[in-house]
Order: structure tokens, then sequence, then C-alpha cells
């Protein structure tokens, strides 16, 4: 609206001074006219000057809010909501060519003793050590965030059960030998593992349900150990 109305004052403007050069004899009064137009251009060449300012402002806060909504600030990860956005994306994707998607929901194991024991601060060191090491077992292209507490989600593109496992056996030896240092001592943390298989036509709570199940089945025989779905 206020790009609009300064335009059609700057075409104004431009009439007017043509009207002067034209020898118009009403020339001194459209001077004034002229003068008055020229401080009102002004004042709206402030006027928008501050509103592109402000906009670039409010455009750049949305952003760092959107980051701020889709990372878990203490593992870096993806945010739960970040992780379910994206899940339904390869949902979408899945659908579209007929192709299936593996899910593990991965779990730190007796977590609260290690905060009992030690403290939430060696426990937060805990979460960021472990979350630097699932990124490094997995490719560029899957899908890792912080589900909650001490649980991750991770999704596996055009995985299926075999290969799936064999990502969850990787994950579950890399974090089972990372050893974080602190205060003059190592803690150590195993992890249980669920693991299902997303296919066409399934919807993402049932499938999300199954694993959770899957997950659960792995901590009631034993922790440290994955579980497929399917057994």
């Amino acid at each position: 609206m206020w790009q609009g109305n300064y335009e059609a004052l700057k075409g104004m403007q431009a009439l007017l001074q043509q009207c002067i050069a034209d020898c118009n004899p009403l020339a001194p009064d459209l001077e004034r006219i002229v003068a008055s137009y020229d401080k009102l251009l002004r004042r709206f060449d402030k006027v928008l000057s501050i509103g592109d300012s402000y906009q670039s402002q409010m455009m750049e806060l949305k952003s760092r809010l959107e980051m701020m909504a889709r990372t878990d600030l203490l593992t870096g990860l993806g945010s739960r909501w970040d992780v379910m956005e994206r899940l339904q994306a390869e949902q979408s994707r899945s659908e579209r060519h007929g192709k299936e998607f593996s899910i593990l929901i991965a779990d730190l194991d007796n977590f609260k003793k290690i905060n009992d024991t030690h403290g939430h601060l060696a426990g937060d060191r805990l979460l960021k050590s472990v979350a630097a090491t699932l990124r490094t077992c997995l490719r560029c292209e899957d899908i890792c965030g912080r589900w909650g507490g001490e649980e991750f989600l991770i999704v596996l593109p055009e995985t299926g059960l075999q290969e799936a496992h064999q990502v969850a056996r990787k994950l579950l030896e890399g974090v089972r030998r990372h050893q974080v240092p602190w205060e003059g001592s190592h803690i150590g943390v195993t992890m249980s593992i669920g693991v299902g298989v997303f296919k066409p036509g399934m919807s993402i709570d049932g499938c999300i349900k199954l694993v959770d199940e899957a997950l659960c089945t792995a901590k009631n025989r034993g922790r440290d150990r994955i579980v497929a779905a399917a057994d």
C-alpha cells in the first residue's frame, strides 16, 4: 500500500514539473506545490526505509525461530517437531514411489541412574556425545532427531529391515564403545533399539507404535539389544 502511494506521488510530481517546464502561467503556484511534494516524498522515503528494515528484521526473526523450533538445543539434532515433519514427507515419497523405509527408536539404558549418580550436567554431556556418535554412523540422507528425554528417532529412507538391522547394530556398538570423560573418570552407556519398516498404506502413528513396542521388548529382554517389530 505504502509503495503504491509513493509511486503515485512521484508520478504527480513529475507531471507538475513538466507543466512548469512548459511555461504554464500557474508556474509559481505549481512550484510551491512541487516543493510540498518534495517534502512529502522525503517523508515517504523514510517510512519505506523503516518499513523495509522492519520487514527484514521480522524475516530474520522468523528464520531464527524456525531454526530453534527445528533443532534440539542440547544435542544439535532435529527436534521432535522437525523429525515428525520430515517423517511425513518421507511417507508421502514412499506412497508416490511405492518404496519402503525404516524407522528406529533408540533409548539409552539406565540413563536415570547416570543422572542420579553423576548429576544432570554429566547426563547432558553424555546425551550430546551419543548424538554425535549417532550422526557419524548414519548417511547424510538419514534423519536423526531427539524424540524425547534419552530417546532418539531415526529414519532410514529406502531401507529394508535387513539393512536397518545392520545400521542399528552399528549404532549400538558405536554407543557401547564410547566413553565420556567426567571428573577424573569415564562414563559409558548402552542403548536399546526398536526397528520397524514403513510400507505404503501404513500410518506413521501405527508404524511408530510397532517400533516403540519392539523397543519395550528389547528393554524387557535385558537391554543393550535390537528387536525388530516383526520379531
